[in-house]
């Protein structure tokens, strides 16, 4: 395709040069750019902040270099093709968002499925000691349509994960 180049060896090594240094995304949008990256596709960018940062380092449009494409819409044709009993409209489906930071993606979910009666559950995670599951509190914050998870489809979307033991953590002590 015109507009995504395939990466020469040159613009390859550069980026092997970087690997094994300590992540900052200013840097590493430098490096894209100084290695002739023109445009950069990118899958959930995760923040809209990003944006800025290309700015900055590219001088013109984000719109002309960064292209996000969202998973939600994705994801939803697939969980319907699937063929599971999600019930009548959603009945037997619940999703959960284990932090604030993954409600945007539950509430994408629940729209784009039209399933109506889909139990939403919204937690927030608390953690005691960075990046360690095994600290981690977990409350329910907000309830949509739920009705317990017996005999249910739990469904849990996660914006970003570390060692993802904290969703299995919200999973089993928000849900519990």
């Amino acid at each position: 395709d015109e507009f995504f180049e395939i990466l020469t060896l040159v613009q390859t090594r550069k980026i092997e040069k970087m690997q094994g240094q300590p992540f900052n995304l200013r840097v590493f949008i430098k490096h894209l750019h100084e290695a002739g990256i023109k445009k950069v596709l990118t899958l959930d960018r995760h923040s809209p902040a990003m944006d800025r940062i290309y700015e900055r380092v590219y001088k013109c449009s984000s719109n002309r270099v960064l292209f996000n494409l969202d998973p939600v819409p994705v994801f939803v044709n697939y969980l319907l093709s699937l063929g599971l009993d999600l019930g009548e409209r959603g009945n037997n489906l619940v999703i959960v968002a284990p932090d604030r930071g993954a409600k945007s993606a539950v509430e994408k979910v629940y729209e784009l499925s039209g399933l109506t009666e889909t139990g939403l559950v919204f937690c927030n995670k608390y953690r005691t000691v960075p990046n360690d599951p095994l600290k981690v509190e977990a409350e329910i914050e907000d309830k949509r349509n739920f009705t317990g998870i017996e005999g249910k489809i739990i469904v849990g979307i996660d914006d970003k994960g570390d060692t993802l033991g904290t969703l299995e953590k919200t999973l089993v002590h928000g849900l519990t």
